[in-house]
């Protein structure tokens, strides 16, 4: 669910695609995790450009989005999307541990505990908008990718430790989901293909 789309000028709201996907995706039987992600640029670090895969300035305009689209889809008839499915499962981002969907300031590997500190904060608070918009929805850290505990030469880091990392700059971080995402494999490996170089 992607933040662009959604309030593409600050305030000004149009869910009408999200809509019909996700009334769509429930109709076909599908059960929906919604995740949360993306900054719009009036919304941008001001160093983060040319991509949507920024930081907020503000982590609270990322609140202020979660805590409308959580509404929006939880069910209660209160500011529902008409005939709307409840989505009671919420994820904070996709792969943070990733610098191409987390970036690093001016790529450059000293400002990783920048990097971690600023995602610990975007967690913090989208936990926050998601339990204030529905008590009941779970919280799923943004999943990150995991190369099977390897120590791979920064930024790309195993997803476990790297939310370690997190944590140690904000230890209140494991209070701030409910579901620990991982994913596996890579799109182009196969799970059960040991013949890739990765240790």
């Amino acid at each position: 669910i992607v933040w662009v789309h959604i309030e593409p000028g600050q305030d000004s709201w149009n869910f009408s695609h999200y809509d019909d996907v996700l009334g769509r995706a429930a109709n076909g039987g599908y059960g929906i995790i919604g995740m949360l992600l993306t900054t719009p640029a009036w919304a941008r670090l001001s160093w983060c450009a040319g991509t949507y895969w920024c930081p907020p300035a503000n982590v609270w305009d990322y609140g202020d989005f979660v805590e409308h689209t959580v509404e929006r889809y939880d069910g209660d008839g209160y500011l529902d999307a008409p005939g709307s499915p409840r989505v009671a499962y919420w994820e904070i981002w996709n792969e943070p541990n990733f610098p191409g969907t987390w970036p690093l300031r001016n790529k450059n590997t000293a400002n990783e505990a920048e990097r971690q500190a600023l995602y610990g904060d975007l967690l913090h608070v989208g936990y926050q908008a998601v339990k204030a918009a529905d008590p009941s929805a779970q919280v799923i850290v943004g999943s990150v990718y995991v190369w099977d505990g390897a120590s791979y030469p920064p930024p790309v880091y195993d997803g476990l430790a790297w939310l370690g990392q997190v944590q140690l700059r904000h230890p209140d971080v494991c209070s701030d989901f409910d579901i620990l995402g991982i994913h596996p494999h890579m799109p182009e490996d196969s799970p059960d293909n040991w013949d890739q170089d990765h240790y």
